[in-house]
């Protein structure tokens, strides 16, 4: 469950839906966000600890891309709890487990 006192890792524009829904869901709730410059695979996990967030939202075809690219360490070790991925992309389960997530949702 997500609250006040959490907050969300912004890495898809906010001035698209995605971005925009969630920003405003956080802020409604009275959280915080870390918006980051764009989406890139390469470093999101070394950001995720940066941002000490606890939700972020991915497009599915980024859990995706997550999942394809070698494990590395911080793939483990993240504070996220809470990863929204939309559309439905069959990989929540896959990906809850890999990124050690207590809670992937659609």
């Amino acid at each position: 469950m997500i609250t006040e006192k959490d907050g969300c890792m912004i890495n898809v524009p906010i001035f698209h839906i995605d971005g925009t829904g969630v920003t405003y869901f956080i802020f409604a709730l009275g959280g915080s966000i870390s918006p980051l410059e764009r989406f890139d695979t390469a470093v999101f996990w070394s950001q995720v600890p940066d941002t000490d967030k606890i939700t972020t939202f991915l497009l599915g075809s980024m859990a995706g891309f997550l999942l394809k690219q070698a494990s590395a360490p911080e793939e483990k070790r993240h504070p996220l709890r809470t990863v929204f991925i939309m559309p439905f992309s069959g990989l929540v389960e896959t990906f809850s487990s890999a990124a050690m997530c207590i809670r992937s949702s659609t």
